[in-house]
């Protein structure tokens, strides 16, 4: 492969990880970011410590003051912020090269850059990012600098360890399970004279400083984040967790590529087996490559050695760590396998028939994860994300059932925020008030720096809007009056009983709590004019236990005519009598006061 073929491939794997980016969601824990960072650049706050970690406690504020760099490059706008970061996170092609090329060649750097965007689930950081999104490129600047400073031992190469680890420590904690390369590297080249005591020292203390302002906030309330991380510590069932180490290594492996094509783009199971098995014919001459090392010689004897301890270390380090694994901490296992499989590929070596499986494997990489990258943008145009709890918030566990999901993309926030600035009094309903609750309304903070907009509710004096997703709006064969991205807008009448939930003025996690409450029953009444709809929302869907719901008309059950996650919707089409009719509700469920009512009218398309 000449070295301009080479470029251009690494353009188009880089492309093709950008590719989500424009349809990447807005989602709490990255609204609840940016709103920290805007108030670093107005200059309302400076946070000594990171975002909140599995509720308990922080690292360092690195990210927050990373973030709020970029808002001010991009002028506050929601869209060149996030392709700002996307194309920080594309680095991680060019650094898999090098880091590839430096511990055995670029054969190796080629097929660990492809095999990083090979769909699973490191896309979706990509499709929900925040601060994870970066852990792969701040895992391969590490070992990249790992890898240069055992070949030449440089004190630039060890800072640039003790940077990068640093780095990705705060992307996400579960790099932690890399820190003994770094051991391993650095006690090396102390027995081997190579360095001195005081640099490795120096290293260590470059790895804490961005934790010192954590440690003074931390000290300035009684340590309570000190007693988190014990507390924390000593619920973790150490055996049980690593007894998880298989089952990860499975949903690392191929449990991604799995659930990507068989649940988030609806393959048929045929269809996905098929994939699989390409994939598994692709990848067993890697590890023919990797037994070929490591007969051919003592330096990639031991160099396959170590790449294998290396896995393995990350694999039980991150299942040791929880007992569940959401998609955002299968990032480490995910790049160090990549890497594994692509020092295999390397070690087919240079004759054709080898070439020729390389290739295939990058066009593999490269069709998978464009084809993905389409599903993206079709499912987040319409508004209709397959979401579902489960194997996303553990990739261990079999996928739950799925429900289409609005989750606003990059590309309509903009022009979300433009809209909600230019309404004197907005209230939103339906899809769009769980979007602006669970999102701190940060898209018109941005905009115009207020806030006002409230969710839900039957205020007088106020405009009311309906917003739902173009799936739904196509479920029920009408027209919106107006379009923001994947959402539809239409006026709403509010509807009784209904309460309005404002959004946070501070960026407190998280955005919404529902009120502890047990199941009970509700019963209603709504009066709907003729030609209109009525659509009940659960605003906290996101977070609450869920609702049932039966809708009657003169004692006859109405069947909904369309729903999403967030929204049902009725319509009585026999009480188009030009009398108002009367329908009764009756709800059931532990978290009714986050539920919207209002009616709404629609126009069919034209030439309908």
């Amino acid at each position: 492969m000449t070295r301009t073929t080479r470029y251009c491939v690494l353009l188009a794997l880089a492309f093709c990880s950008l590719a989500t980016a424009v349809y990447g969601a807005a989602q709490m824990d990255l609204a609840r970011d940016v709103f920290t960072a805007l108030r670093i650049v107005d200059g309302q706050a400076f946070p000594l410590v990171g975002p909140v970690l599995t509720g308990s406690f922080h690292l360092g504020p690195v990210w927050y003051y990373a973030l709020a760099g970029l808002l001010a490059l991009t002028g506050g706008s929601w869209l060149p912020t996030m392709l700002a970061m996307a194309a920080l996170a594309a680095t991680q092609v060019p650094l898999a090269y090098l880091a590839g090329k430096a511990v055995y060649d670029r054969r190796m750097g080629m097929a660990w850059a492809a095999l990083l965007v090979v769909p699973g689930w490191q896309t979706f950081n990509s499709l929900t990012p925040s601060h994870p999104l970066l852990a792969a490129a701040a895992m391969l600047a590490f070992l990249l600098c790992a890898a240069r400073f055992w070949r030449r031992p440089r004190r630039r190469y060890l800072y640039g360890m003790a940077v990068c680890f640093a780095l990705a420590v705060h992307a996400h904690p579960a790099c932690l399970a890399l820190g003994w390369v770094a051991l391993t590297v650095g006690l090396r080249a102390l027995k081997r004279r190579e360095c001195r005591f005081v640099d490795l020292a120096g290293a260590v203390l470059v790895v804490l400083l961005p934790l010192l302002p954590m440690l003074y906030w931390d000290a300035s309330r009684g340590f309570v984040d000190f007693g988190a991380a014990r507390t924390y510590a000593e619920r973790i069932d150490l055996a049980g967790n690593l007894a998880n180490a298989w089952a990860l290594f499975e949903g690392v492996a191929w449990g991604g590529l799995r659930y990507w094509f068989g649940t988030m783009l609806g393959w048929p199971q045929a269809r996905v087996a098929a994939l699989l098995v390409a994939f598994a014919a692709l990848t067993v001459p890697a590890v023919y490559g990797l037994l070929r090392l490591a007969v051919s010689s003592r330096r990639t004897r031991a160099l396959v050695l170590f790449a294998l301890a290396t896995t393995a270390a990350v694999f039980l380090g991150v299942a040791a760590m929880r007992d569940v694994t959401p998609f955002y901490m299968a990032t480490p296992p995910q790049v160090v396998l990549a890497g594994l499989l692509g020092l295999g590929f390397a070690g087919l070596g240079a004759a054709r028939p080898a070439a020729l499986l390389r290739g295939a494997m990058i066009a593999a990489a490269l069709a998978t994860g464009c084809v993905v990258a389409a599903g993206c943008a079709r499912f987040q145009v319409r508004g209709a994300l397959p979401f579902g709890w489960l194997p996303l918030f553990d990739v261990k566990s079999a996928p739950s059932p799925t429900a289409p999901l609005l989750l606003m993309p990059a590309y309509a926030m903009d022009a979300s925020g433009r809209f909600l600035c230019s309404q004197p009094a907005p209230s939103v309903h339906g899809a769009y008030a769980a979007h602006v609750v669970m999102n701190y309304a940060i898209e018109m903070r941005l905009a115009c720096g207020r806030s006002d907009v409230l969710a839900g509710g039957d205020e007088a004096g106020r405009q009311h809007w309906l917003g739902l997703s173009r799936a739904l709006f196509a479920q029920l064969d009408v027209e919106p009056e107006r379009r923001l991205g994947p959402l539809g807008l239409v006026p709403a009448r509010p509807l009784a009983p209904a309460r309005s939930i404002p959004a946070l003025t501070q960026p407190s996690y998280p955005a919404y709590v529902a009120p502890p409450r047990p199941a009970r029953e509700l019963r209603a009444q709504v009066q709907l004019a003729p030609g209109e709809y009525l659509a009940i929302s659960d605003i906290a869907s996101m977070f609450g236990d869920g609702y049932e719901v039966e809708a009657r008309v003169a004692g006859q059950r109405l069947e909904p005519k369309a729903r999403d996650r967030v929204s049902v919707v009725y319509r009585c089409e026999s009480c188009d009598t030009g009398e108002p009719a009367t329908v009764d509700l009756f709800l059931h469920g532990g978290n009714l006061d986050a539920l919207d009512f209002v009616a709404f009218r629609a126009s069919r398309p034209p030439f309908h």
